[in-house]
């Protein structure tokens, strides 16, 4: 259940959730989920947009920072003061491919 991908898009749903778009970067080398489902999304949720993100089972990382916590293979529960921290420090980097 690992993850290395690019978040490229987020929609808010009406449920109060929202999705994020999962890009990966050689998906003939990891097929991986397109995309992974926030239950309770933080206002800032869109500072995720183009940053690279990373983890395992359990934990989603964004750079060196811990921005997550999954909750089976497609939930997500994201901390708002992480994504402050990253937003902060650049961690992930900003998607080449967005800024065309």
């Amino acid at each position: 259940m690992s993850i290395d991908a690019t978040v490229t898009g987020i929609a808010f749903l009406h449920d109060g959730k929202a999705r994020l778009t999962l890009e990966q970067p050689d998906r003939s080398r990891c097929a991986g989920q397109s995309s992974l489902t926030v239950d309770e999304p933080p206002a800032n949720l869109e500072i995720l947009l183009g940053r690279a993100i990373w983890g395992g089972d359990t934990t989603i990382m964004c750079g060196e920072i811990e921005v997550g916590r999954r909750e089976g293979y497609t939930g997500l529960r994201v901390s708002a003061v992480a994504l402050e921290r990253v937003k902060a420090t650049g961690s992930g980097g900003a998607d080449r491919r967005l800024a065309r």
